[in-house]
């Protein structure tokens, strides 16, 4: 069967496949992040119910977490967006830094 694909069908599967995995993992880094942010910020100054104690406080390692998802997710979320305009031109970055030195 893979014997049959052409060049224009191996680039498309190509680009099909990275745009997937750009695609999922901004997703997933913008998930990871919203949660970290909404489960650090939120029992901020309550009371847990089980022990009658004040909620610890801020933790170094989670914020150091919440910057790096933060960083990882604005990072993936712009391949996503240049594969986007890439694919909506039906151009490949090779084409796009030729059209754009002239």
């Amino acid at each position: 069967m893979c014997v049959f694909l052409s060049l224009t069908r191996h680039r498309f599967l190509l680009l099909a496949a990275v745009y997937n995995f750009l695609q999922y993992s901004s997703t997933y880094t913008l998930f990871v992040w919203l949660t970290l942010l909404i489960a650090q910020t939120l029992p901020l100054g309550t009371f847990s119910p089980s022990t009658g104690r004040p909620y610890p406080g801020v933790d170094g390692q989670q914020v150091a977490i919440i910057v790096l998802a933060f960083l990882f997710w604005l990072f993936t979320g712009a391949l996503f967006a240049s594969h986007t305009r890439l694919v909506l031109r039906n151009m490949t970055t090779i084409e796009e830094i030729g059209m754009n030195r002239t």
